[in-house]
């Protein structure tokens, strides 16, 4: 039986995506709602902001327009990395001598920065939505491509058709303020739209920076890695109970150093740099194309895109590095669970609980220890059915044989609604083969309100 513990606690839920541009459309498991163009036209419930924003990038010469007045009206605070000859853009910002290491707008103006298989279908069957009646603006530059706007949760992505014209629109939680910005009459609808972009403050979303001395192919790559070794530090328990501060370096990961005072902890960072050296990460080959998926299998690629510079070359002044404050370990009197701090995507501090069990761990997120008794957890978990989705084994056939077996076996729970606090039936919502376990894989956000289960197959 599930136990759950107090009252439900009261607080507003995030908007939830919603269907109905243009007809409708599927939300994925990641909670982003796709919607192609449809002859129907957008129902009432989407929400009005996305319709502004997307009414405004009517066409791919806007998008790119948006992406060039954004850049101009942040001036100095605006870092652009290229790739692909400049073809595809993400544009960050600057806070003093960091980057705050999440995008403000991705643009490619090549077409879709992913390749989306349908949900089910023949093999091979495309995703694209029906062409649109009419003709396109006369306007120069007119082509495929795609445009994505950041603000923390809130995401759109617009995609634009052969002729240029946007087809298809997928979302995340609502731009605040956007309806209010675009009323203003004093510039035309982009201008609007690039000074409300402009004037948010990406930071407010999380802690994290990085600091890059020198242009870097990818900023979220050296941004991942360091928030990665972080992470697997405190999996780890190597990272000290009373430490505030945590810097490594964005190479590799190889250089940490932790402590109670931001200045202190760059010390030793350095100290710890310049015996160590980090080199650049090897160059990565592309992957190779990925098995055809069955019918009934989504499958998300994204395009590979070279960059357009390298890796700056090995020595400590040019070695990019992370920079996180970290909330002190809190406290806990649960019998045979420890406290345990993780990291969110945007590297805020998320606390949790584990327990060493004999053939793995079992690690709650803190909001939902509270929530839950965790002495009829076992029990709990017992009683979940474990679920795999349809063309599994289909495409584990296609694996290469050979391998040796995997050795660990992660399980991801759900058992309360994170927006009302509320019970569920209890549900197993992901599970993972692989060999070995490393926290880098820990994202705290997705565990505040979820239970981890890891277990040794051999």
């Amino acid at each position: 039986m599930f136990v759950a513990r107090g009252a439900a606690v009261e607080f507003a839920p995030p908007a939830a995506p919603r269907n109905g541009d243009d007809g409708g459309g599927a939300i994925c498991e990641n909670g982003v709602a796709m919607e192609p163009w449809d002859a129907a036209g957008p129902d009432p419930a989407y929400d009005p902001g996305h319709l502004a924003i997307r009414g405004t990038l009517a066409t791919s010469r806007h998008a790119s327009m948006l992406f060039d007045m954004v850049v101009d009206a942040l001036g100095e605070l605006a870092y652009v990395e290229t790739l692909a000859g400049a073809t595809r853009k993400v544009l960050f910002r600057r806070e003093g001598s960091a980057l705050i290491p999440w995008p403000l707008l991705e643009l490619d103006v090549r077409g879709r920065i992913s390749t989306v298989v349908p949900l089910a279908g023949p093999p091979g069957a495309s995703f694209d939505p029906p062409p649109r009646p009419g003709q396109a603006p006369r306007l120069r530059g007119l082509g495929p491509g795609e445009i994505v706007l950041h603000d923390g949760p809130a995401t759109l992505t617009v995609t634009f058709g052969a002729d240029g014209r946007w087809c298809e629109t997928s979302h995340g939680p609502p731009f605040g303020g956007v309806l209010d910005a675009l009323r203003d009459d004093i510039a035309s609808p982009v201008e609007r739209l690039a000074l409300y972009l402009a004037r948010r403050d990406p930071g407010r979303h999380g802690p994290g920076r990085l600091h890059c001395p020198a242009p870097l192919p990818s900023v979220r790559s050296a941004w991942c890695c360091g928030r990665g070794a972080i992470r697997e530090a405190l999996h780890e328990g190597s990272v000290p109970a009373a430490a505030r501060w945590a810097v490594v370096d964005a190479y590799r990961g190889e250089a940490l150093a932790f402590g109670d005072d931001l200045a202190g902890t760059l010390e030793k960072w350095r100290a710890a740099c310049a015996r160590s050296l980090p080199l650049p990460p090897e160059p990565v080959a592309p992957p190779p194309p990925p098995p055809e998926a069955p019918e009934g299998v989504i499958a998300i690629v994204a395009h590979g895109a070279p960059p357009d510079v390298a890796w700056p070359e090995p020595g400590l002044e040019r070695t990019p590095f992370v920079v996180l404050p970290l909330e002190p370990l809190r406290q806990s009197a649960q019998r045979l669970w420890s406290p345990v701090r993780m990291l969110g995507g945007r590297g805020g501090t998320v606390h949790g609980l584990l327990r060493l069990d004999a053939d793995g761990f079992t690690l709650v997120g803190e909001e939902l220890a509270d929530l839950i008794e965790l002495d009829h957890l076992d029990g709990t978990l017992a009683q979940v059915r474990q679920f795999e989705p349809p063309g599994v084994e289909q495409i584990r056939s296609q694996w290469p044989t050979g391998n040796p077996p995997y050795d660990s076996h992660c399980t991801v729970y759900r058992l309360i609604d994170e927006r009302t606090h509320r019970p569920v039936t209890p549900a197993e919502e992901g599970s993972s083969r692989g060999y070995g376990f490393s926290g880098r894989s820990l994202d705290g956000d997705h565990l505040r309100f979820r239970v981890l289960r890891q277990r040794r197959l051999c």
